[in-house]
């Protein structure tokens, strides 16, 4: 019996395996549909003499419709999640902006309610309330200037047209649809710059 218990392997020891640890569950931020500053914004401060004071905006999330379809006549939608960006001035040269930045291949026009100091003129504040974004609009070549140069305007976003039957005439008609999504306009800041005379009239 000794013999036996001598010629016995001692058994494995069970190997233990880390534990593994869970990553923490990422959190989805919250998409922002509802603007931060409503009402009036109030500026306090005067820009420094020979700067400009350029204004930024957000146009929060907004769905957009495109024509997926690739039969003349036959309008199938798909709808787009995006948002704008807004200054109210470019940064090197000073020109006004009175449009958004392009996204999925529009903009819309952009009016600004400033508040003034009367006596001064200078800008008090911003009226969100009665600040103002367009319907969404598309640059469109037009025609030609020249041989070179493009005539382009901006134009309501067609989607296309398709022959649709009345309903109560039965008679066949060409509808014409458009894509008319609007943004909230939400404030975010200010900055002031400097801009240089030759830059100015580059």
């Amino acid at each position: 019996m000794a013999t036996e218990e001598k010629n016995k392997l001692p058994k494995p020891l069970a190997s233990k395996r880390p534990e593994k640890k869970e990553d923490p569950p990422t959190e989805i931020p919250e998409i922002q549909t509802k603007p931060t500053n409503t009402g009036l914004v109030k500026i306090t401060e005067d820009p420094t003499r020979g700067q400009l004071r350029i204004f930024r905006f957000k146009l929060l999330v907004a769905q957009c419709e495109k024509n997926t379809s690739f039969k003349k006549g036959v309008i199938t939608i798909s709808k787009s999640e995006h948002v704008h960006w807004f200054r109210t001035h470019d940064a090197r040269t000073g020109m006004r902006h009175d449009r958004a930045t392009l996204a999925c291949g529009h903009s819309h026009p952009i009016e600004i309610a400033y508040l003034k100091d009367e006596k001064t003129g200078k800008v008090t504040g911003i009226d969100m309330d009665k600040c103002k974004v367009g319907p969404s609009i598309k640059e469109v070549v037009i025609g030609m200037v020249n041989a070179k140069n493009k005539r382009r305007e901006w134009m309501a976003v067609k989607l296309g047209e398709q022959v649709v039957r009345d309903k109560e005439t039965y008679q066949e008609k060409t509808e014409v649809r458009f894509d008319n999504h609007r943004h909230a306009l939400d404030y975010i800041d200010y900055e002031d710059v400097v801009i240089s005379a030759s830059r100015a009239h580059a």
